[in-house]
This record gives structure tokens, sequence and C-alpha cells, in this order.
């Protein structure tokens, strides 16, 4: 009976550990994916104010210019985007006031997975968005969203990059 009980709990621990490693997506870029992912941890002693972000900043090798990346930033539960209160994220403007893109980013969506259509719903724990990266550069950005419950914003503002680090 005891030799039982010491299987079925070792596959049960394996199944756990089998189970998290799918569930969790790990947070950089996957050039097999053509996906990176940032994961949004809110904090107190983050990068911003409560807000960390695993990478703090999104890169891109030079070597994988002209391929399209899906960027995703993922919220914990109990968080969300409203695009309609101003929650998102957005490329920062440059001194004209103009957004700062050079037109390397389409299609933000907000959902709750990687891939698919827009949900067409309001709100969302993910933001997608498309990254050309047809040249070089270095994007500053703004990443908004909210809690749930409490309805508390939460700002952040790092960077999207493809100069490699030389």
């Amino acid at each position: 009976m005891g030799n039982l009980k010491v299987r079925i709990g070792g596959i049960l621990l394996l199944a756990c550990l089998f189970g998290a490693a799918e569930a969790a997506t790990p947070p950089g870029c996957k050039r097999d994916q053509l996906k990176c992912h940032v994961d949004v941890q809110v904090k107190t002693g983050g990068t911003c104010t409560d807000v960390n972000l695993d990478p703090p900043t999104v890169s891109v090798s030079k070597d994988d210019r002209d391929l399209t990346y899906r960027i995703i930033w993922m919220l914990p539960p109990d968080y969300e985007f409203r695009p309609a209160m101003g929650d998102g994220v957005v490329i920062k403007s440059d001194a004209l006031g103009k957004p700062d893109d050079h037109g390397e980013f389409a299609d933000a969506v907000v959902g709750d997975d990687d891939d698919g259509e827009p949900s067409g719903k309001p709100k969302g724990r993910r933001w997608r968005w498309k990254y050309l990266n047809t040249q070089d550069g270095r994007f500053d950005y703004k990443i908004q969203f909210r809690n749930k419950q409490t309805g508390k914003v939460y700002t952040c503002d790092p960077v999207i990059t493809n100069l490699d680090a030389g």
C-alpha cells in the first residue's frame, strides 16, 4: 500500500509540474513563435511605481529585421485593460506631439488570449500589438491598466528596442 501511495504521489507531482509549465508563458521574445511576452506584475518597488515588467525592456534582435512580432502584455488575474477609460499600451509622442513610432506598430487589440481575432470585449487581461520591426529604433511607451475591484489605475513608462547592445 505504501508503494502505491508513493507512485500516486509521484504521478500527481509530475502532473502538477507539467501542468504548471504548460500554463505559464515565459516572458521575453521567442523567435520561433514570433512573439514577445511581457509579464506585468503589480507590487511595490518595481521598475515603475507599483509595477514590475518582465522583461523590463522588450528587445528584438537586429538580425530579425522585417520579421513581424506580436508583443503581448499579460496582466495578473485581478487587473484589466479598459481602453474606453484610457487604458492600454501607447507609443509616447515626439516633440511635435505625434506618436514617435515610425509606423512600426499596428493592430492593437485587447483580449484574454495571445492569438485569434479581437474579442470584441471592452476590456481584457492582455494587450496585443504587431511590431513590424522594419527599422532600427528605441520606442518609449506607456502602459496603463487598472484593478478590477478598486479601479486603481497603474501606469509605467518602459521601452521597446531592436538596437542590439554592443
